[in-house]
């Protein structure tokens, strides 16, 4: 027996039961497709680099369009026209929803794409005024700059950054879209959608298990962005014909775009409860100044419109009433997840390289990775344009021409900010392991060039430990659990840089514990490296121990900083993205001597595995020379590791600055030289470290030069000397004067 008590012309358990039921799926539809398309978004554009984000957006939006109109159908009513634009308007405004969503995810989180479509009830009433030409209530007037500023300041966007613009824009245009496709669907009852078949449905489900199952057996890179890309579209298909098929068919658009926003404040909740967004307080501030302006929207919003009136229509104070209930539950949740918004603006942070950056199209295309002479103008400028992630081998292009150590350390600079930014623009946190704070103050400076970096970018370090440190039984597990305070979309794991790949195991060994507990859960880079090889080879099966150990995780991006090591690189990781970079330490930037000289020659001499082991040949002349590897120069000490770190850095200069001309073996006594503006002569061991970093980026300064014996050496450094010493630091002297002992 049917039952009596109805709601208009829907039964009492249809709107009790079915209703609820509904509207969670669409919920819940909606959280999964955001999350694939956001997940599938960031995944093909680590593994495939070259390809420019909006075109795996479009590829997405092709997808999700496509099965869309596989699976639903546009039933139009008799008295409907059957031909032109009207009748295409409902797949045409999803089109362009979709694309824009998408590209819209493309350069902000998933979340904040969300964040800006909180406006679409705005945008909807705008749309249905103009079409049925009503004048707008009060309510919208009140409450649109609430809800535009709220969502701007909710999304934690700046308009100075052209990506972070873009994505806003592409967010609303996407509101415009589905706007104009709820009203060409309701629009005097003009058409509805069906979805076309049962088998429809279940076919595609059988073809999404089968790619999921193809993806559980790991079959590569490629395999995983089709199963992102097959999950985003049938989570997409789904969750349109719930909003189309079912919770439209029984509400008025703007009805509809009300209670889309309650879905869209759900999702938010879930991206925090699954760590996939983390608030700083001004973004709970700008949610907040959003959902106040849609409660006046809400109370204030007019039912007479030139659309169907239903009957929910009729019960806005109780919508009201759950939007608040709602907000709370979605503040309890948000308010264990806000992090202290600590980061300096880059703007007030960035290096003074803005005669390097330019925003112009690309005009050329350079053929060679470096021609043998000095680049013409045009193909400079070109060469200034590129976004360097898109050559990922060629960013030594216009290094090796610099001759002035100021001119070489903003382009190396510019190349470095060129790269990060792109690789790390959807990044808040960043957890860095195995940093160094020892004596050998060259890997010290590669802590601090890091952490300058970080700072550069406006991303907050949340964790760092030393390698001593990470090597302590327990300590990555606890950084494991740390670490689920944080989302994969916002937080990135960070390796150390330096000159350890391959040649020292126990390093390669420690970022295998580290990869094998943070790769499935964050993406992984490593500072710039060199891959040494003690004695220029390795034995053949260490060679393939540690192929191994890297084989294993294909989301890490490795940053080598010569290009032997880059050539080699390529062999060893062909499953991983490989970039040529140079040193981190040049974010240092130029350091002014803060000390007078007392030695004519300071001969930085390694004694360690990496030794070239050479005799120190004897000097004729009435040059002073000292010699000494900087280990045994003793740093002060401070609070903490990474304090330490920059004090050896420190003590590093002060080191170098007491010759007049240097003399070293060491990589990090060129670049810190360099970084000095010392001149210098570099010594190589039998793995050319050094050689191949000063052929690849630093071969054109007149203060630094290459030898290939201690004789040659030495007789370079007194030919600097005497060529200019009138332009060098006179020594300060007391070293003349004998110290007498008690």
């Amino acid at each position: 027996m049917s039952s009596s008590r109805t709601v208009g012309n829907l039964p009492m358990y249809s709107t009790v039961v079915k209703g609820p039921v509904a509207y969670l799926a669409w919920v819940t539809t909606s959280y999964l497709c955001h999350l694939s398309t956001k997940c599938f978004l960031t995944t093909s554009q680590r593994h495939f680099p070259w390809i420019p984000g909006l075109v795996w957006a479009c590829l997405a939006a092709s997808s999700q369009m496509g099965l869309c109109l596989l699976m639903m159908k546009q039933a139009v009513q008799n008295n409907a026209p059957t031909s032109g634009v009207r009748r295409h308007l409902p797949a045409l405004g999803h089109l362009v929803g979709t694309l824009c969503s998408n590209c819209s995810m493309t350069f902000l989180e998933a979340s904040s794409t969300i964040a800006i479509r909180l406006m679409e009830p705005i945008t909807t009433a705008l749309l249905d005024a103009l079409v049925y030409r009503t004048s707008l209530p009060v309510s919208v007037q009140t409450s649109l700059p609430l809800v535009v500023i709220g969502c701007i300041i909710f999304s934690g966007q700046s308009f100075k950054n052209i990506d972070h613009l873009s994505g806003i824009i592409f967010a609303l245009m996407s509101n415009l879209g589905f706007g104009l496709r709820n009203i060409a669907i309701k629009n005097k009852g003009e058409c509805e959608i069906k979805v076309r078949s049962r088998n429809a449905l279940i076919f595609s489900f059988l073809a999404w298990t089968s790619v999921a199952i193809l993806d559980i057996h790991k079959l590569g890179p490629g395999m995983h962005v089709v199963f992102l890309l097959s999950s985003s579209t049938e989570f997409h298909v789904l969750y349109s014909s719930l909003s189309t098929c079912v919770v439209l068919k029984e509400v008025s658009v703007i009805t509809h775009a009300v209670l889309n926003n309650l879905k869209r404040l759900l999702v938010v909740m879930f991206l925090v409860l699954a760590g996939s967004r983390s608030l700083s307080l001004s973004n709970l501030g700008g949610l907040t100044l959003a959902v106040l302006g849609l409660g006046i929207y809400t109370m204030g919003k007019d039912t007479s419109t030139g659309l169907r009136v239903e009957t929910g229509l009729k019960y806005r104070k109780q919508i009201l009433f759950l939007l608040l209930a709602l907000s709370c539950g979605v503040y309890t949740t948000l308010s264990l997840s806000v992090q202290p918004d600590k980061r300096e603006p880059y703007e007030k942070l960035k290096i003074n390289t803005s005669h390097w950056m330019s925003v112009l199209n690309r005009l050329d295309n350079i053929t060679h990775v470096r021609p043998n002479k000095q680049p013409s103008p045009k193909a400079f400028r070109t060469y200034q344009k590129w976004n360097l992630v898109d050559h990922p081998n060629k960013t030594d292009f216009y290094l090796p021409f610099l001759n002035k150590s100021n001119d070489l350390i903003t382009e190396m600079q510019r190349v470095q900010v060129n790269i990060f930014q792109t690789l790390l623009r959807n990044y808040k946190y960043a957890f860095l392991f195995d940093i160094n704070a020892f004596e050998n103050k060259g890997d010290p400076a590669i802590t601090v060039g890091e952490v300058y970096l970080l700072r550069r970018l406006g991303i907050h370090l949340v964790y760092y430990c030393n390698t001593c440190v990470c090597e302590e039984s327990g300590v990555l597990d606890k950084a494991l659990s740390l670490s689920r305070n944080y989302s994969r979309e916002n937080t990135v794991v960070l390796l150390h840089g330096g000159g350890n790949l391959i040649g020292y195991l126990q390093n390669d060994v420690l970022r295998d514990q580290i990869l094998s507990r943070f790769y499935e859960h964050f993406n992984i880079l490593m500072f710039p490296q060199s891959i040494w090889l003690k004695g220029g080879h390795l034995p053949a099966h260490r060679m393939v121990y540690v192929k191994e150990i890297y084989q294993k995780y294909p989301n890490i991006t490795f940053l080598l900083r010569d290009r032997k090591s880059f050539a080699i690189g390529r062999e060893l990781f062909p499953r991983q993205t490989l970039f040529l970079v140079p040193d981190i330490v040049f974010q240092i930037g130029s350091i002014p001597r803060f000390m007078s000289p007392i030695y004519d020659i300071l001969w930085l001499r390694r004694a360690d595995d990496e030794t070239p082991n050479y005799t120190i040949p004897s000097l004729m002349g009435p040059y002073t020379v000292h010699v000494a590897d900087w280990t045994s120069f003793i740093s002060p000490k401070g609070e903490t590791s990474m304090e330490n770190a920059f004090l050896h850095t420190s003590t590093g200069a002060m080191f170098l600055q007491r010759g007049r001309v240097v003399i070293t073996d060491r990589l990090h006594g060129h670049i810190l030289s360099t970084l000095c503006g010392i001149p210098h002569v570099m010594l190589d061991n039998p793995a050319r470290k050094l050689t191949s970093f000063h052929e690849t980026w630093t071969k054109g300064l007149t203060t630094a030069l290459m030898a290939t014996s201690s004789e040659q050496a030495l007789k370079l450094a007194v030919d600097i000397l005497e060529k200019r010493n009138h332009s060098l630091p006179g020594l300060i002297a007391y070293n003349d004067v004998r110290e007498h002992l008690p």
